[in-house]
């Protein structure tokens, strides 16, 4: 492209239009009022750049709402009106599947274990982005266990999302070789606040704990019990890229009480921080730590060793 044609594209891109209308094709199951919020910011677009970067990020915002199979946003040319060139949006939508079954098979060479997994996932339930998926896992050594989880968005509130989870697992603690039977159900709320992510969580859990060649002191432990408790996640990410990070610094602080129902009363607190920063000739460094604290209010409720923390892969048993 020549200096004339470049010239003659940008003049173009800088024209200032006006969006007249967005019209919605495709539907079927979902409602409308799901997905006008993310269309509303095309209505302010004032020329063409702008259009385009904002019909790219909502194309973008559709896609993780995992309801549709296909997207595609298209201009129309309308014609001028004093000297402003109105235009129209036509967003033609193909809803996925609601049903989806998938399943896979992994290996763990250094563990010598095997796990057999299989979903079955039903999304937009009931048109508001709805979704239960079920969970089976079987594996020859570790773990195994079903799950089934109940999703709902929040959609008057921006990336909120309350969810209900019901399990039942059993599985090898592969630190102190102990087994622990689980049967649970937790409530999470999920939200944005205080320029991180947020976790409220309520837990009500039946655990049984046995095993075979272990030391006394966990042999003591044997037996179930249960929990109830609520629980707090903050969540402050600000790097540069999740798995390779070169800037950017993430931190985050759980909080659980425990000891509304059942056999166990506490207060623990679980703090980590990663700092991640450029250095000299293309390298980078990270900086993480990691603290905890348990404090048993209760002298007739003990804390178990499921919840206890473990240092490093060596075998501290939990009772420091």
């Amino acid at each position: 492209m020549d200096y004339d044609e470049h010239a003659k594209l940008l003049k173009i891109l800088k024209h200032n239009i006006r969006v007249k209308s967005v019209q919605i094709d495709g539907l079927r199951r979902v409602k409308e009022d799901v997905i006008v919020p993310h269309l509303k910011p095309l209505l302010k677009a004032k020329n063409l750049i702008t259009l385009l970067g904002l019909v790219t990020k909502t194309h973008d915002d559709l896609e993780v709402l995992d309801a549709f199979e296909k997207i595609d946003i298209n201009v129309e040319h309308l014609g001028k009106n004093r000297d402003v060139n109105e235009v129209s949006l036509r967003v033609a939508v193909s809803e996925a599947s609601r049903h989806t079954l998938g399943m896979n098979v992994s290996s763990d060479r250094g563990l010598n274990d095997g796990n057999f997994n299989m979903f079955c996932k039903a999304r937009n339930l009931f048109g508001r982005l709805e979704s239960l998926r079920v969970n089976y896992v079987k594996g020859t050594k570790i773990s195994d266990g079903c799950s089934m989880i109940f999703n709902k968005p929040i959609l008057s509130q921006k990336n909120s999302n309350l969810k209900v989870v019901m399990s039942k697992e059993n599985m090898l603690n592969r630190t102190a070789n102990y087994m622990t039977s689980d049967v649970k159900s937790n409530m999470v709320y999920q939200m944005n606040m205080l320029g991180g992510k947020n976790e409220f969580e309520a837990e009500a859990l039946w655990q049984q704990i046995h095993g075979g060649n272990v030391p006394m002191k966990i042999r003591e432990e044997f037996g179930h019990h249960l929990k109830c408790a609520v629980r707090h996640k903050y969540l402050r990410d600000t790097r540069d890229d999740l798995l390779v990070a070169t800037t950017g610094s993430k931190h985050s602080i759980e909080t659980e009480l425990a000891g509304f129902m059942g056999d166990v009363n506490h207060i623990k607190v679980n703090v980590e921080s990663q700092f991640n920063a450029k250095l000299l000739l293309g390298y980078s460094g990270a900086l993480s730590f990691r603290a905890g604290l348990i404090h048993e209010l209760s002298e007739n409720r003990k804390t178990w060793i499921t919840d206890k923390f473990f240092c490093g892969v060596l075998v501290l048993l939990g009772f420091l």
